[in-house]
Parts: structure tokens; sequence; C-alpha cells
């Protein structure tokens, strides 16, 4: 799923995989910080993945669908293994 989510630039990248883990481990173990900035950096990634699954423009400041993508994501850093 990791692979998933960086896309073709974790093969090109392996050190930017082993640090996106790390980030990800350091969330669940309760670093907010750590957490808003994953989800910060991640808002291009969410907000594309719901425009082709709503297959249309998803708006962050108006849409819900947003907001709904936005709990998703923070769930699955928490459950991410």
């Amino acid at each position: 799923m990791l692979s998933r989510f960086l896309g073709k630039r974790s093969s090109h990248f392996p050190s930017a995989r082993v640090e996106l883990e790390k980030d990800v481990t350091l969330a669940q173990q309760g670093d907010l910080d750590v957490r808003n900035d994953l989800i910060k950096n991640y808002i291009p990634f969410i907000s594309q993945v719901t425009s082709k699954v709503c297959k249309r423009f998803i708006d962050p400041s108006k849409d819900d669908e947003f907001s709904v993508a936005m709990e998703a994501f923070d769930e699955a850093i928490s459950k991410y293994t």
C-alpha cells in the first residue's frame, strides 16, 4: 500500500519511503506535529484522489467530500502497519 501511496517515486527514492514510514510511526505514537505535517504535505494527493473518485473538481474549501477524504487519510495514518 505504501508503494501505491508514494507512487513510482518510491523506487527512485528509497530514502523517501523510509522517511515516510518513520513519520507515520511517529504520528501513530502521538506526535501531532508530524501527523499534521503529513496531512498538510499530502493535501494535493488527497484532493486529486477525491476528485477522481467523485469524477469532478473538488474545492477543498467548499466540498464536504474533501473533509471526508482528510478524515480517511488521518485514519489511514493511524491504522497503517
